[in-house]
């Protein structure tokens, strides 16, 4: 699932590199697009996920009900947090 933003994300320095940005089209503009989705999206996919294991680190002992409710939904939640948040 991670693969496409990722590819995404190094695909524009490459293509500009070979093609050295001298044909512009509307489809550079739709990889731009998409490219820069990408990273937003995996920026709020890491901030997320950090977020959610301090959150499981501090629930340990504390709070072992949020610490359970975090643990099995969690996966689910970074991911549906990250796509709602662009």
């Amino acid at each position: 699932m991670l693969a496409v933003p990722f590819v995404l994300v190094w695909l524009v320095p490459v293509v500009y590199r070979i093609y050295e940005g001298e044909n512009h089209s509307w489809a550079d503009d739709l990889l731009h697009a998409a490219s820069y989705l990408s990273m937003g999206w995996l920026n709020f996919v890491l901030l997320l996920s950090l977020a959610r294991d301090a959150l499981l680190w501090l629930s340990l002992d504390a709070a072992p009900r949020l610490h359970a409710g975090l643990d099995g939904p969690g996966t689910g939640i970074v991911f549906g947090g990250a796509a709602a948040a662009p």
